[in-house]
């Protein structure tokens, strides 16, 4: 649908896979993303974050941690710009 590769790539509602979760976009994803100008909405879901290899929080300062090292971690492979955070009406 965009053969000139000229509008906005998106993924809301992921994490960045730090383990073995498909569902999370792994840093090539998260590369090519922001070569296109888009951004990745990090997901406040605790399974995703964790990714099958993090620690359960068990406080809310933790579960902050985990969104933190998401996009800290989009942040150091394409810059601050391909970072998003929000949430479902219900969040």
């Amino acid at each position: 649908y965009d053969p000139a590769r000229t509008l906005p790539a998106i993924a809301s509602h992921v994490g960045c896979r730090l383990g073995t979760l498909r569902y999370n976009v792994p840093d090539w994803a998260i590369e090519k993303i922001a070569e296109r100008g888009g951004v990745c909405g990090v997901i406040l879901c605790e399974h995703y974050v964790r990714d099958h290899v993090l620690p359960k929080p068990k406080t809310r300062d933790e579960s902050l941690a985990l969104i933190a090292r998401h996009l800290d971690r989009m942040r150091s492979v394409a810059g601050l710009g391909v970072c998003a955070l929000g949430s479902d009406h219900d969040g």
